[in-house]
């Protein structure tokens, strides 16, 4: 079942990139980060908690899914202000 949507993850998390796996007692824990053009997004790690059913006990979750947007308004805002020199 994909919940992707929930989280405003891409579906397919292309976009996601495993950088930890982490085995304890009571649970397992699975970190990711955010990549554009596989390049780190840096401060959008994703960490979920797994328990020993297997089952997600939590989720902690820094996605940012507006990157693209923020990225594009940057750059025209970039553009304009070098067309008006």
């Amino acid at each position: 079942m994909n919940h992707s949507n929930l989280f405003m993850l891409k579906k397919d998390l292309a976009d996601l990139r495993t950088t930890k796996i982490s085995y304890g007692l009571a649970s397992d824990h699975v970190r990711f980060i955010q990549t554009y053009d596989n390049l780190t997004v840096y401060g959008t790690e994703t960490s979920v908690h797994i328990n020993k059913d297997g089952y997600i006990e939590l989720i902690h979750n820094n996605y940012k899914p507006q990157l693209i947007s923020i990225l594009l308004i940057k750059k025209y805002q970039k553009m304009i202000r070098l067309a008006q020199r």
